[in-house]
């Protein structure tokens, strides 16, 4: 049986010799400014992966390639980022808890996150890694006469006169792509407008998480409006407990002068409750009188049957809704959305990714046209 090595007998182990014409204080900056940028790559990789380990809804399997790309894609500039400190002499980010020290991309610990708002979040991420650049390498190139090279390498460029360095993908690499579709409802301005769900326990998680990213992802401000405090109760596909939404405001309390459009998510039993609830019932036909947007998806227009305010309103719903809708005088439809003056309504959660930018896009021309009369 062989004699175990002595790993103390082994000599210490020796700086990396790396030849650079920075002086020591250059080198030393170049490595505090890419080390973030390390940093933030790495916790990007991880919300995405988080995101693509976590997804639910109608478009889980194009969204989950996406984020899959996406994750490979992050590892493609992370490596040269690392290893252009170390060519400088420095040293670079050690372990997970050395990535938590400079990182400013925000973690996400929440128990659900609809897939719009993934997207919106992601969205709101790209720009940090170049920006953070720029501002890093604004600091380190101020003064210095090294050569760029010592810092960009191959993976980087300048920012033409502004003499910045900004990341970006390597050739033949893809970035994160949106569809036209998300690109038209980032598009709509919502900035400013405040908009009204009205939701109570049993409500379809998705049909009010997903509309509520779109709309805020458009920049608008929401809330949450219920017949009871403190929080509701979401389903997912009726069946099964989805977490909970805290609520805002008590419908009781709320001033239909107070908001720009009412959004009526579905689930069976949400909307059964809302119908018997006077303030709830109120509130809806009160909204739909002053002739602003409301939009409702799936059991969603059954609180409108109960407003009576669906005769001669062309209505699309949830199938077992349509005779209550037509014995309510509206001409029912089978399309994933049905825009009729102020209303927009869908059948269910396999119409949300029509369904978020048509509120979008019908709700901001609301706006457009309040701000036009006013003026």
């Amino acid at each position: 049986m062989s004699e175990k090595t002595d790993v103390r007998s082994f000599p210490p182990p020796e700086p990396l010799a790396t030849p650079t014409d920075l002086p020591p204080e250059a080198a030393q900056e170049v490595t505090e400014a890419v080390n973030p940028l390390v940093a933030d790559a790495f916790a990007l990789y991880v919300k995405t992966k988080n995101y693509h380990w976590h997804l639910s809804g109608a478009r889980f399997r194009e969204l989950h390639l996406l984020f899959e790309e996406q994750v490979e894609e992050i590892l493609t500039f992370t490596d040269p980022l690392a290893e252009r400190v170390r060519k400088i002499g420095g040293t670079t980010i050690r372990s997970i808890s050395h990535v938590s020290e400079p990182q400013t991309i925000g973690n996400d610990n929440e128990e659900f996150i609809s897939p719009d708002e993934m997207i919106r979040r992601l969205m709101g991420c790209q720009p940090q890694l170049p920006r953070a650049a720029q501002d890093r390498a604004r600091g380190v190139r101020r003064g210095r006469g090294h050569r760029d090279g010592q810092l960009t390498g191959g993976r980087h460029r300048r920012d033409g006169e502004a003499g910045l360095v900004s990341l970006r993908v390597p050739a033949g690499h893809r970035p994160l792509r949106l569809s036209n579709r998300k690109e038209k409802v980032m598009a709509n301005d919502l900035r400013g407008r405040k908009i009204a769900i009205l939701a109570t326990d049993g409500v379809e998680r998705v049909e009010l998480e997903e509309p509520r990213g779109a709309l805020r992802g458009a920049g608008a401000d929401t809330e949450l409006l219920s017949i009871h405090p403190s929080e509701i109760q979401a389903r997912q596909w009726d069946l099964d407990p989805a977490g909970s939404f805290p609520v805002d405001r008590l419908v009781s309390e709320a001033s239909v002068d107070d908001y720009d459009a009412l959004l009526l998510p579905g689930g069976t039993v949400n909307p059964d409750q809302l119908r018997t609830n006077p303030d709830a019932v109120g509130f809806v036909k009160e909204f739909v009188g002053t002739g602003k947007p409301v939009a409702a998806i799936c059991h969603g227009p059954w609180t409108l049957v109960e407003a009576d305010v669906v005769g001669g309103r062309r209505i699309t719903s949830w199938p077992s809704l349509r005779t209550d809708l037509r014995n309510a005088g509206a001409e029912v439809v089978d399309q994933e959305v049905v825009i009729d003056e102020q209303f927009v309504t869908s059948r269910s959660p396999d119409d949300l990714p029509a369904f978020c930018p048509a509120i979008v896009e019908q709700f901001a021309e609301a706006g457009q046209s309040a701000r036009a009369r006013s003026g």
